[in-house]
């Protein structure tokens, strides 16, 4: 009898090949979450980097800028808004009109040179970054004087942005069309005028 080869039964033979796929879907289904953590943190890392480029250089020039006129694309004298709007306009340091305003689901900027003719209109966030709100509110568009000798109130211009990383519409979205990586965003910014009140 010590001789003889034991073998497995076909009971054996199926509790491990159940334990054994048990393990494996565990395994994968953790590989798979990982996997779409890793793709949302880049599609998060990514909307920062774009967006923070976008409203860095939105926010200089505005802070650079006079006349700012909210609701509208035109030149002019200042124009305050209590109300949102989505679009701004402002005379840049350099004389020009340039203007921030949101079209379909990308913020663009339109740069007008020699005044206010010859206007160049470019999107300034990626196209896979759907912005789903774009509201701009202006106070104090005509600077004031305090009751302090030489003293200026500023005007003021406050940014609201809210949207989604990862678009649906684009086959071509780095982040892919699963809504579990799809990254929603909401920013607030202000930006005051800074020209010299001297």
């Amino acid at each position: 009898m010590s001789g003889q080869n034991r073998a497995f039964t076909l009971i054996e033979v199926l509790v491990s090949l159940a334990l054994f796929s048990t393990v494996m879907l565990v395994g994968v289904g953790a590989l798979l979450t990982v996997i779409d953590a890793n793709a949302k943190a880049q599609a998060t890392q990514s909307v920062m980097n774009n967006l923070n480029i976008a409203i860095d250089g939105m926010m200089r020039s505005v802070r650079m800028g006079s006349k700012y006129r909210c609701g509208v694309l035109t030149a002019g004298d200042g124009l305050d808004c209590a109300n949102p709007s989505n679009r701004m306009s402002f005379i840049t340091h350099e004389g020009n009109l340039q203007a921030y305003y949101l079209n379909g689901t990308q913020i663009y900027r339109r740069a007008c040179a020699n005044g206010t003719s010859d206007c160049t209109d470019l999107p300034i966030t990626a196209a896979d970054i759907d912005i789903t709100r774009f509201d701009i509110y202006v106070a104090g568009s005509e600077r004031t004087y305090s009751s302090l000798p030489k003293d200026v109130v500023q005007p003021v211009a406050v940014f609201v942005i809210e949207g989604t990383a990862g678009s649906e519409r684009l086959s071509s979205s780095l982040y892919g069309k699963k809504k579990k990586i799809r990254t929603e965003f909401k920013l607030q910014t202000v930006a005051t005028q800074r020209l010299l009140d001297l």
